[in-house]
């Protein structure tokens, strides 16, 4: 049986993995595949350190992430169709 990993490596503010962690873990839940997470916490907070792995298109004006829960859903599902279709997982959820 092919089992999907998913490793991932989030990189933020201390305050923010409780619930990008949370929202892994129900993907996880839903779409039966295991995963690997690295958090990286940002030192020092918020004053000199810049990432910008999500696009800026998804930042407000004000600074705000304004995706939405839909959105990361179907780039996702996406992700995961072309993951399963290049390690031949027929496995359907």
């Amino acid at each position: 049986m092919n089992e999907i990993v998913v490793h991932t490596h989030i990189i933020g503010q201390k305050h923010m993995f409780v619930k990008i962690t949370e929202f892994i873990n129900t993907l996880s839940r839903k779409y039966h595949f295991n995963y690997d997470l690295y958090l990286h916490p940002i030192t020092p907070s918020r004053d000199y350190v810049r990432t910008y792995s999500i696009p800026y298109e998804h930042f407000s004006k004000e600074g705000k992430w304004i995706i939405s829960e839909e959105e990361l859903l179907n780039v996702f599902e996406k992700e995961l169709a072309r993951i399963k279709k290049e390690n031949n997982v027929n496995k359907d959820f």
